[in-house]
């Protein structure tokens, strides 16, 4: 098996009756049948891009000094190599400030199929004000009030690069109440006004 858009190298090796091989893969004649995924010279054969996994014949030829020619062939299957075709990033759209989100990176090949590439990704955050980013995990700061960013994968993967954008929205939280405390003097006197201070 060999991948499409790729090469690799085969060995013509002659036996005679005495036992004996000798190399001669230089020698003889190549030829690679059906041509048109393929290409052979000297025992390198180079493919091409194919639609689908294809099977072609090899045929070695080979002629001695004494007139005798011997012929070899091999079958081979050209694999056709899923291609990237798309990235995308999946979590949440809203955030609240001072807390940590994760995304997932997901590759989308030719073939259909797909896988995590979230750690393999190269990852970027904009405007990095109020987030940083990396590997898919976004660390949101404080916001005076509502922000929006988009964060961005990158993705390359046999020759071919792939980027996905996602805008997030980081929610400026209200401040909670938590406690009450009330200030003020343990001892008053009778027949007196005294002020006291709640604080929240």
């Amino acid at each position: 098996m060999v991948n499409e858009n790729s090469s690799a190298s085969y060995t013509a090796t002659a036996t005679y009756s005495d036992g004996s091989t000798k190399d001669v893969t230089a020698q003889a004649v190549w030829s690679v049948s059906p041509s048109t995924y393929a290409a052979v010279a000297a025992g390198k054969l180079t493919t091409k891009e194919v639609p689908s996994s294809q099977t072609i014949t090899i045929t070695a030829s080979y002629t001695d000094l004494c007139g005798g020619t011997r012929q070899a062939t091999k079958n081979i299957t050209i694999v056709d190599v899923p291609t990237l075709t798309s990235l995308s990033i999946s979590g949440p759209d809203r955030v609240n400030e001072k807390s940590t989100v994760n995304y997932t990176a997901t590759a989308t090949y030719s073939d259909g199929t797909s896988k995590e590439v979230t750690n393999q990704a190269v990852w970027s955050v904009s405007p990095s004000t109020y987030a940083a980013l990396a590997a898919g995990k976004l660390t949101i700061r404080e916001v005076p009030s509502s922000q929006t960013i988009t964060i961005t994968a990158s993705y390359s993967e046999g020759g071919v690069s792939k980027q996905a954008t996602k805008s997030v929205t980081i929610v400026d939280v209200p401040a909670t109440l938590t406690s009450l405390s009330i200030s003020g003097p343990d001892r008053v006197n009778e027949k007196s006004t005294v002020n006291y201070t709640a604080t929240a």
